[in-house]
């Protein structure tokens, strides 16, 4: 039997796919299932509970790095409950968002407009907590509602880059946080890998063996990719394919491509730096300066983004390299190129581009280590 489950999530199957309105249940949703391994069944279990309309209140929160797919879960999870609860109402929002909504609203003042969004919602999530670290009058607010949530049963789903204890938030919301449960998403194994290869939303795309499946799902794991990563590496190799006018992506073409990746040299934050600043054609001075011109600090949080995912550099490294920037500076602007990513689609092509020539992959197994046979077993999703 299969150690591989398939969470019965769903997704929104309009344009505009990202659940950011209150929404009643309506029938333009789509399964979108989100694949757990035997490293992940504690968020397993804690999605079922969400799943199984568990009757009382509770407040959960999923964290992980960008890219192990904690925006699949919680918006999948989201959608799913509304999808079961067509009498209820739900709120979505990323905390950036509900930060510049409570900031627009105390300027204006209408708060009880902003509020009033909420009075009668049964769910609420809130996407990527990491970013009002730096908001304080945001987080004072949070605190303020989740005990109003409390007394009316709300249930409560927040998502983030790390553990709330981890964060530099406010005592007090981070207490809260903790008398829900926190629950990390972990990185997926083989099998889980190679299961989110072949969902058909993957697979239908693109044109590999089953030993160019395996292969992917293996080496991915072993040189530590994230699932956003290995998914843009089997996009890459089918293109590679489509180039070369090839039938179909083979184990071979796997193998060469974690080779000639593999004999690259480690890249450094200069050597980020110094390629980022050459891609877009501004000075590297520039992007190291304190200017707050926005074309730069995008810029300059793609470097720190590619630096965070390419390199063992810590946010304070990082923050060093740019003169000594505060790390909750480095993590801000790593998550605001993390959102571009997810709805800027030139953005993530430049990004994909850049990885190509930066991404630092060792040790890649011989080349006549034939990763083993995976026929009958389930292996190959998430963000």
């Amino acid at each position: 039997m299969s150690s591989i489950i398939k969470l019965p999530l769903f997704e929104k199957t309009s344009a505009s796919a990202r659940p950011n309105e209150k929404g009643r249940a309506k029938a333009d949703f789509r399964p979108n299932p989100f694949v757990v391994g035997e490293e992940n069944y504690v968020l397993c279990s804690a999605a079922y509970e969400v799943l199984g309309n568990f009757p009382k209140s509770f407040s959960m929160v999923f964290h992980a790095p960008f890219g192990f797919g904690k925006t699949h879960l919680v918006e999948g999870l989201f959608v799913a409950w509304l999808a079961q609860n067509p009498d209820c109402e739900g709120k979505f929002a990323s905390a950036a968002d509900f930060a510049k909504a409570w900031a627009a609203a105390q300027r204006s003042q209408t708060t009880k407009e902003f509020l009033d969004k909420y009075k009668n919602i049964d769910m609420f999530v809130l996407e990527d907590l990491h970013e009002i670290v730096k908001n304080t009058a945001a987080q004072e607010q949070l605190v303020t509602m989740m005990d109003q949530f409390a007394q009316r049963g709300v249930k409560l789903i927040f998502s983030s880059a790390q553990s709330p204890t981890l964060l530099p938030l406010l005592p007090k919301l981070t207490s809260r946080l903790k008398e829900g449960i926190c629950i990390p998403i972990l990185e997926p194994s083989v099998d889980a890998r190679q299961e989110i290869l072949l969902l058909e939303k993957h697979a239908s795309r693109v044109a590999f063996s089953p030993d160019a499946t395996s292969a992917l799902a293996e080496l991915s794991a072993k040189t530590q990719m994230t699932i956003f990563d290995m998914l843009n590496a089997q996009k890459q190799l089918d293109f590679q394919r489509k180039t070369a006018a090839q039938d179909i992506v083979t184990f071979a073409s796997v193998k060469k491509f974690f080779t000639e990746k593999s004999q690259r040299s480690n890249v450094s934050i200069a050597d980020i730096a110094k390629i980022v600043a050459k891609y877009y054609k501004v000075r590297l001075a520039d992007i190291r300066s304190r200017s707050r011109r926005a074309t730069l600090v995008t810029t300059r949080g793609i470097v720190y983004y590619l630096a965070r995912r390419l390199t063992n550099a810590t946010l304070q490294e990082i923050g060093e390299y740019f003169g000594g920037r505060d790390h909750t500076t480095i993590l801000h602007g790593c998550t605001q190129i993390e959102m571009l990513v997810k709805n800027d689609e030139s953005v993530r092509q430049s990004l994909e581009h850049l990885t190509s020539e930066l991404r630092p992959i060792s040790n890649p197994p011989a080349p006549d280590d034939r990763p083993a046979s995976r026929k009958g077993k389930k292996g190959g999703e998430t963000d």
